[in-house]
C-alpha cells in the first residue's frame, strides 16, 4: 500500500484518496479527478486565476437573472400562458383604432 503525507494544516481541506494494493494507477487517478471535480476545486482554481471586480460579478449576476427571466417569459409565451409585449401593444392599438372608427361613424 502506498503511503501519503498530509501537508495541509488543520483548516485546509485537501482532496485525498488511498490507493489500494491491487488498484491500477489509472483508476486511482480517475477517482482523484472525480473527487476534485465534485469538491469544486477545479472550478475555484479557474475562478481565482485572475481578479474579477465585485461590480463585474454583480453585473454578470444581474445579466444571468435577466436572461433566466426572458427565457421563462418566452417559454410561457410558447405555451400560450403569456401574450407577449408586442401582442399586447397590437391589441391595444387595434382597440384604440376601432374606438376611433366608431366615434367617427357616430359623428357622421
Amino acid at each position: 500500500m502506498l503511503e501519503y503525507h498530509n501537508i495541509a494544516s488543520e483548516g485546509d481541506n485537501i482532496a485525498q484518496i488511498i490507493v489500494g494494493q491491487n488498484e491500477s494507477l489509472e483508476s486511482a487517478l480517475k477517482r482523484f479527478k472525480k473527487k476534485i471535480e465534485n469538491e469544486g476545486i477545479t472550478k475555484e482554481f479557474k475562478d481565482r486565476q485572475y481578479f474579477v471586480k465585485p461590480s463585474q460579478i454583480r453585473h454578470e449576476h444581474d445579466r444571468s437573472i435577466q436572461h433566466r427571466q426572458k427565457r421563462k417569459r418566452l417559454l410561457s409565451q410558447r405555451k400560450g400562458l403569456h401574450k407577449g409585449k408586442k401582442r399586447d401593444r397590437r391589441e391595444k392599438r387595434e382597440k384604440r383604432e376601432t374606438a376611433q372608427e366608431r366615434l367617427s361613424l357616430e359623428a357622421r
